[in-house]
């Protein structure tokens, strides 16, 4: 399960994009950020279908690398790696990241997802959906170049593979949809429904998992009675009334204030029926009307605090949401294990992972590897994002 988010706002003529995301899974994963360089081939690893069925240690032993193609562009994202203590990579492909284009590209969880066609044209790259990000990444700097990609046909999503896997073995295993964001503030959702890539706008600026994303635009607005008001009408029963927050009632007379009520019970009745569970419907729809009612953004900063103030409304603590086995015993809990803030205006990537409430940045302008003169690496250069932090010191 997964939250995105994108927030634009703008102040004495300057424009803030930031776009966050949350990445929740059941089993504990390792993360790395990957640095890839424009004007450098792009080569990423594929998993080998194994021998036999679930050989873990096969899989990841003889990672397939595939060159994918030159990036027009200096990105950063995420890759994934195990949890244990060899940290073996899965895959150097990323599955959420940014480049100096200013263009944002995640990928979150869609069961049932079932992609395109392979295509015999000429003009047309077929890319696996397994590299989607990295090839958006290292090619596209708006969402309007993304969809027109598109709308040409010069670009497919598709199943196939060089790891000997199936088409249906793919989809049963990746199933993913897309947001997509730009520096300018738009946003885009690419979906992949009955073998056809359905891209749409993304008025809401909101993405989780499932139903298909219209779906959710038409879900939301069965919640367009939450406020964030608070009531500010009397209720009474009897002598006894309810009325706005820290007001006592004047009745029933002779009782100490201290025991008689104090009116509607604190501020935000006006919210009172918001989803509170882990479902991506009620993800979308609280992080939805969070986002619409929050006080715009006037400088980087505030933006991107308030991309992590409204993931901290998703954040799934370890065992608030657990699966059992057959045998009715706790086998595995979902939890955020990683958090992504990107200011795409400025080109800056933050992460905060679950172990650590203390978000690390990477600035583009800042990064060695993207500067003049460092050296070309086709395999890009990661590095492992520390989790053993809680804060720094306060006095040195």
């Amino acid at each position: 399960m997964c939250t995105d988010v994108l927030i634009v706002s703008e102040k004495d003529g300057q424009k803030f994009v930031v776009n966050g995301r949350s990445q929740e899974f059941a089993f504990p994963l390792g993360y790395r950020v990957m640095f890839r360089k424009k004007g450098v081939p792009v080569q990423v690893t594929q998993m080998k279908k194994p021998s036999a069925p679930y050989e873990a240690e096969e899989i990841l032993a003889a990672p397939i690398p595939v060159e994918l193609c030159t990036s027009r562009y200096d990105y950063a994202g995420i890759m994934i790696t195990t949890a244990d203590k060899s940290r073996t990579t899965v895959s150097t492909a990323v599955f959420d990241g940014l480049n100096s284009g200013g263009l944002s590209v995640g990928s979150l969880n869609a069961d049932g997802s079932k992609y395109q066609p392979k295509s015999d044209a000429e003009n047309t790259d077929n890319v696996f959906v397994g590299f989607f990000v990295d090839w958006l990444l290292s090619n596209f700097a708006t969402c309007e170049e993304v969809k027109e990609a598109f709308a040409k046909d010069q670009l497919r999503v598709v199943a196939e593979n060089v790891g000997g896997w199936g088409g249906r073995e793919v989809e049963e295993n990746v199933h993913l949809h897309y947001a997509v964001h730009d520096a300018g503030g738009k946003s885009l959702v690419i979906e992949f429904i009955d073998h056809e890539a359905k891209l749409t706008d993304n008025p809401v600026g909101v993405l989780t998992n499932l139903p298909v994303f219209s779906w959710h635009l038409t879900n939301l607005g069965m919640y367009a009675h939450l406020s964030n008001l608070s009531s500010d009408r009397a209720v009474k029963f009897g002598k006894v009334a309810y009325r706005p927050p820290g007001s006592l009632s004047a009745e029933p007379s002779g009782i100490p204030s201290e025991y008689r009520s104090t009116g509607i019970p604190g501020m935000g009745d006006g919210l009172a029926g918001i989803p509170g569970d882990f479902r991506p419907p009620s993800r979308f729809v609280r992080t939805a009307y969070m986002k619409k009612f929050a006080v715009p953004p006037a400088t980087e900063q505030e933006a991107v605090s308030q991309a992590f103030h409204l993931l901290n409304g998703v954040d799934i603590v370890k065992g608030a949401s657990a699966e059992k086995n057959e045998e009715g015993e706790i086998v595995k809990y979902d939890t955020a294990q990683c958090v992504m803030v990107k200011d795409l205006v400025n080109k800056v990537l933050y992460v905060r992972m679950y172990e650590s409430p203390m978000p690390y940045a990477v600035s583009f302008s800042d990064c060695p590897y993207f500067a003049p003169g460092s050296a070309d690496v086709a395999e890009g250069v990661h590095v492992e994002i520390p989790t053993g932090r809680l804060a720094a010191p306060l006095l040195a």
